[in-house]
């Protein structure tokens, strides 16, 4: 509370000076003003102030008291090196002691409402005044102390408030971790039951393919075992063979034990023939004898015809392992499948014991001892908050005691100081024109006329002036509203009124007046007026983009035109950024203004791209293929943009300067322009590819197609498809037809096995096996002959598996006949006794029989016949 005084007092300034400085920046001056026309009255108003200082003094004495009761502060015991308030009151500490020592009596007494008459005489006969800077120092020094104390128990509360944080941060992620741990664990697990389930799928599946490879390997399982050891006795007699003739004349073998083993081969060899059905090796047998056998020459041709049957027995051998050759690469696949499985399990498994390892790394007590840490961290902050909080309290009031006594030092020395000054009135003559400046009425700005006395006349329209001062603006200056001062116009800098005003240097901002020019930063200009910087072009404004910010280079790709907003944009399609990335220019081949859409460059024109004008290209040219250039026709050739040539005869001219000979397998076509694949070739025509087996090219540039149906492959010259193989038929494109047996024999074709089909109809034999009981035969449609121990299949009669020629080796009938017949399905049979078809296969010898069926049955002998 203060007096009422005009509102016009000021204090004076070093009363001012000297109550900032001693109040730590704050203002008590209200307590300690005075004014002079009511000097009279001063010892009245002073006691009264007093004794409201006196009055509040006590309200803030009593909550320290409040304070300092509760001794030692809650919940310092807690920690474990807790920071405590100290127990010394204010009034104890040795700052206030020494100060009160210095002054000479206590200066707590000047805290007393109202002031007595003790205390003025204890206050001037002390010489307070005197020693009011070394006092004020004191308790400066002891302000700063409070405050340091004050910081560093907020210091503690910090480092504790991050010791609880972090504590909790551990506990949390601990439990997070157990909780992933778990369910890494739950989902490995899955994973090893999913990966065991589908091992187990695998192992039927390949126990599966061993039972079906077995099953079909079955019916080969007895003629594979007779084919190892016919090969194995066919090496045998050719072993025997080539040493018959190595023994000398005069060697120790009789010629009883010689002739012994030449008729242990002869016999050998017919029994090997009888075995698999071979007709060669019969007749060889039949013809054979001891004697002739002991020529070289005749044993030679033996070594032939074995090396033959061994070539026989090598082929059924390959073609069985051929037929059993899928089932067992799916029982091979199917291996390879198990034992991937079986891999992924144990990989499965090794996953869930690392999971649950890594889950057991969290039982026990380590998420409860985090649990208990962070709960002890946290009542640790909790006690030093309210530590904290205790004692601001504290500070705060001993700061506002420290404060209140500095406050009357320094009013009690200033009212002292300022009885001796004789204050002039603080009003000026012409209070609306002037006002006061360090006690001196001066004309005010936008006036000008004497001090003190007065009177002010307003500046003219052009000047400016104020106090005695008067004149005009500078050059690039201009005056302000109340022509109080000129200052330099925007995009100027330089002294009030009379200047000079520069201009402001590039990439500067001057908003004008006196400021000195500030830079731009990176990437930013001045504008025109140089009041603000702009973003550069080739840059772009930074995310949250102040003033001070620097601007970014330019990304690749993007153009930045700069400006106020200074944004990174994407070119139009057809444009880039040209190249410091401050405009979208047209590509290549398309034509336009910078920063605006590109049309494509007009038919035969080129466009060089940019804002460059289409060039109509000259005579036998066209646009190229970007249009970025001109360049010679189809059928003619030159440099771009040159002459172009007609291209001559027998080359070709594909366009641009390209000239030359038609490849291999290729000829000119379209009067030179181009260059054709031949007949059974494909390609562009610069370069031609033989059609693949399978395929044909008719020629003059037509695409490379597939053969279609059976039995069609790629003729000689691969311009069309024929009959091959087995097959036969016309080229083009008509069906293929199986080839008879004389047919494929003539040929030199091998004849393909049988396939037997249940499904067709068909006859089937008795027990006729040749030297044993042996197994029933039987027969699909078609027109047989029995013959050298196989059953071949003339290929006669109905469509499907009946008309195909194919032959069965080893058909064990007994003297080669058929002599009893079974029906099945509706089958048909007409028998030719003992006879063979011709070669000619144009029917047979002898008259035909009568056909036989179901209800018929037949029991006789034939080695010819027909299944229909």
């Amino acid at each position: 509370a203060s007096p009422s005084r005009p509102s016009s007092f000021v204090l004076p300034p070093r009363m001012a000076a000297n109550m900032e400085a001693g109040y730590g920046g704050i203002s008590y001056s209200s307590l300690g003003s005075f004014a002079p026309s009511v000097r009279k009255n001063a010892t009245f108003e002073r006691r009264r102030n007093i004794a409201k200082i006196v009055a509040a003094f006590a309200l803030t004495a009593a909550a320290v008291c409040v304070v300092f009761a509760s001794g030692t502060p809650l919940g310092s015991a807690a920690l474990s090196a807790p920071p405590t308030r100290r127990d010394t009151m204010l009034f104890q500490m040795p700052e206030m002691v020494l100060a009160s020592k210095t002054a000479g009596f206590d200066l707590t007494s000047l805290l007393q409402m109202p002031r007595t008459t003790q205390l003025d005489n204890s206050i001037s006969n002390t010489g307070l005044c005197r020693k009011r800077d070394k006092i004020i120092k004191l308790f400066n020094d002891l302000l700063a102390r409070l405050i340091d104390e004050e910081g560093s128990q907020e210091g503690v509360k910090t480092t504790l408030g991050v010791s609880a944080a972090d504590s909790h941060t551990a506990y949390v992620d601990a439990e997070a971790a157990y909780e992933l741990a778990k369910k890494t664990h739950a989902d490995a697990i899955k994973m090893k039951n999913l990966a065991i389930t589908r091992a187990s799928t695998a192992i039927t599946a390949y126990d599966a393919a061993v039972a079906t490879y077995a099953t079909n390997k079955a019916p080969y399982q007895t003629e594979l075992t007779s084919i190892a050891s016919d090969i194995d006795l066919i090496k045998e007699l050719l072993q025997m063979l080539s040493v018959l003739h190595a023994e000398p004349a005069g060697g120790v073998a009789t010629q009883a034990t010689k002739q012994a083993r030449l008729q242990a081969n002869i016999l050998k060899i017919q029994k090997l023939s009888l075995r698999i059905k071979s007709p060669k090796g019969l007749q060889l047998a039949a013809k054979l004898s001891t004697q002739s056998l002991a020529v070289y020459e005749e044993s030679s041709a033996v070594v032939k015809i074995l090396t033959d049957l061994l070539q026989d027995v090598l082929d059924r051998q390959a073609f069985i392992h051929a037929e059993l050759k899928e089932f067992k690469d799916e029982m091979d696949a199917a291996l390879v499948v198990k034992e991937a499985k079986e891999g992924v399990v144990v990989d499965a498994s090794a996953t869930e014991a690392a999971a649950l390892a890594e889950a057991n790394q969290y039982t026990g007590a380590i998420i409860s001892q985090l649990s208990a840490d962070a709960d002890s961290a946290a009542i640790a902050e909790t006690l030093q908050k309210t530590l904290v909080t205790k004692a601001g309290v504290q500070f705060t009031r001993e700061r506002y005691v420290i404060g209140q006594i500095m406050m009357k030092i320094n009013a009690y020395c200033n009212e002292i100081e300022d009885q001796s000054v004789d204050i002039a009135h603080m009003s000026c003559p012409f209070p609306d024109a002037m006002k006061r400046y360090s006690d001196v009425c001066t004309c005010k700005g936008g006036f000008t006329g004497p001090d003190v006395t007065g009177p002010c006349e307003t500046c003219a329209d052009d000047e400016y002036c104020f106090s005695t001062t008067r004149g005009h603006c500078a050059a690039n200056a201009e005056l302000v509203a109340d022509h109080s001062k000129c200052l330099c116009s925007h995009g100027f800098h330089g002294p009030d009124n009379a200047g000079p005003c520069v201009a402001c240097p590039e990439g500067h901002m001057c908003p004008g007046g006196d400021f000195e020019p500030d830079q731009c930063p990176s990437g930013k200009i001045a504008n025109d007026d140089h009041t603000a910087c702009v973003i550069k072009p080739g840059f772009y404004a930074a995310p949250d983009n102040t003033a001070e910010l620097a601007a970014l280079e330019c990304t690749t790709g993007k153009v930045c035109i700069g400006g106020l907003g200074g944004e990174a944009a994407d070119c139009l399609d057809n444009s880039h950024p040209n190249a410091d990335q401050t405009a979208c220019t047209c590509d290549a081949g398309f034509t336009g203004a910078d920063n605006s859409a590109c049309a494509a460059c007009p038919a035969d024109s080129k466009c060089a791209g940019g804002t460059a004008a289409p060039e109509s290209c000259p005579a036998n040219h066209e646009s190229s293929t970007d249009g970025s250039d001109c360049e010679c026709k189809q059928g003619f050739y030159g440099p771009n943009a040159g002459t172009c040539v007609a291209c001559p005869a027998g080359s070709y001219c594909i366009g641009g300067n390209n000239k030359g000979s038609c490849p291999a397998y290729s000829t000119a076509s379209n009067g030179g322009k181009v260059c054709s694949c031949n007949r059974g070739y494909y390609g562009d025509g610069r370069t031609c590819t033989r059609a693949q087996y399978g395929t044909f090219c008719a020629g003059n540039g037509s695409p490379h197609q597939y053969c279609v149906g059976t039995g069609r492959t790629t003729a000689p010259d691969a311009g069309s498809c024929e009959c091959a193989g087995i097959w036969k038929g016309s080229a083009g494109t008509h069906a293929c037809t199986r080839k008879t047996y004389d047919e494929l024999q003539s040929t030199g074709q091998n004849i393909p096995a049988c396939v037997f089909d249940s499904n067709q109809r068909w006859i089937e034999t008795d027990n006729h096996e040749f030297g044993g009981s042996g197994d029933q035969q039987k027969f699909n449609m078609g027109k047989w002959t029995i013959r050298g121990g196989a059953c071949i299949n003339y290929g006669w009669g109905t469509t499907g598996k009946g008309a195909e020629a194919c032959i069965i080796s080893n058909c064990n009938l007994k003297n080669d006949v058929l002599t009893k017949v079974h029906f099945h399905l509706g089958a048909t049979f007409l028998p030719y006794e003992h006879e063979w078809w011709n070669g000619a296969n144009a029917g047979w010898k002898g008259a035909p029989g009568a056909w036989y069926g179901p209800n018929d049955g037949w029991n006789d002998k034939t080695s010819s016949f027909i299944v229909n």
